[in-house]
């Protein structure tokens, strides 16, 4: 049963200040149904990448940058599994050129077997961009774009926003800071490391992720997949292969350990450690066959004394993708983007992996 979103940003006019947890009640929060796909007059890429603007005030995202109010045709969307980032929340939303769509590439290995889940990858047109806002707090630290440039590709941008909230500067090179709050700035070669090009440059848009119900105030209510396809934003009409599953929250304690589990490990690890990926030598997408990938099987750096299995079933402590969740410093994974440990997730990927009685 899907746990109820609150897309409270699909209002055109609110800020778009939407966290990472989606809210879960008796009745849902309604949004008002967007009945007609927006213009994007100024919302883009732009065709090489030194010509990305050096405040967000001139993106072109925002008709209200210090309120985080975005621009006509700068569409939110959220999640069903997080990418962890030390308890910050997110806000996320994407633009693409009027008179363009997105095509979906259904996300399949040639070495890795398929579990028989079906995804299909965003492929975002020249031009698109994908925001991400990071909030310590009701405090906004940083926006993240993700650009398709027409000449140089896709190119990762951080913003660095001021001590008085009002606007974000573009950083050059990676930036941590401790106070007001705690937060690192990857540089712009540190963002590609991780969207990288097996992972089409993006790591939340996909099927799996936006497979979820939004309900507006007239009663109704709609998948946010066949939003977009209504909206004209997706090429063509969705598989129905595409909305049998989707990955899972995990908090959400309604879902069994391994969907939990296995969603984490997709949307947090997949973008490296899948067929074609720097690190493909085992693939952790949720779509991948869990049995002769990475159950049982030895860990090519393991990290437990007594030589660890990548997935050792019954026994977690020498589990190595359990280790490194569980671990800061030179073993951690992610090796950029957390300074802190998941504690919830280290304790379901503990839990199913003890839960397990083999690789069947």
């Amino acid at each position: 049963m899907f746990r109820y979103l609150v897309v409270v940003a699909l209002l055109p006019m609110l800020s778009g200040c939407g966290g990472d947890t989606p809210a879960s009640s008796s009745e849902p929060e309604r949004v008002e149904k967007i009945v007609a796909r927006e213009s994007n007059r100024s919302c883009l890429a732009p065709a090489d990448a030194i010509d990305t603007a050096t405040r967000l005030s001139t993106t072109g995202c925002f008709t209200d940058v210090s309120n985080q109010i975005m621009a006509g045709g700068v569409i939110p969307y959220t999640v069903n599994s997080v990418l962890w980032s030390d308890g910050e929340s997110k806000g996320r939303y994407f633009a693409v050129p009027d008179g363009t769509t997105i095509s979906l590439t259904v996300d399949e290995s040639s070495i890795v077997a398929s579990n028989g889940t079906k995804n299909g990858d965003f492929n975002f047109p020249v031009g698109a961009v994908v925001i991400k806002h990071f909030y310590s707090g009701s405090r906004i630290v940083e926006t993240r774009l993700l650009m398709n440039h027409a000449n140089d590709g896709w190119g990762g941008y951080a913003y660095q926003w001021d001590e008085s909230q009002s606007d974000g500067t573009l950083l050059v090179g990676s930036n941590s800071i401790t106070t007001p709050v705690s937060h690192y700035f990857p540089s712009r070669e540190e963002c590609m490391e991780c969207h990288t090009d097996a992972a089409r440059a993006l790591l939340g848009p996909d099927t799996l992720q936006l497979n979820y119900p939004l309900y507006y105030t007239d009663g109704t209510e709609e998948n946010y997949l066949d939003a977009l396809v209504r909206l004209n934003y997706l090429s063509a009409p969705l598989l129905a292969d595409y909305k049998v599953d989707r990955l899972y929250a995990i908090d959400d304690s309604d879902a069994p350990l391994e969907q939990r589990a296995r969603s984490y490990l997709h949307s947090n690890c997949s973008g490296c450690h899948r067929t074609g990926a720097p690190q493909g030598g085992f693939d952790l997408r949720y779509t991948s066959s869990f049995v002769n990938n990475v159950c049982g099987i030895a860990a090519a750096e393991p990290t437990s004394p007594t030589g660890g299995l990548l997935i050792d079933p019954g026994n977690a402590d020498n589990a190595t993708i359990q280790q490194r969740l569980a671990s800061m410093g030179s073993i951690q994974m992610p090796p950029i983007g957390r300074e802190q440990t998941d504690p919830e997730a280290v304790q379901v990927m503990a839990d199913w992996i003890n839960s397990l009685q083999g690789c069947d």
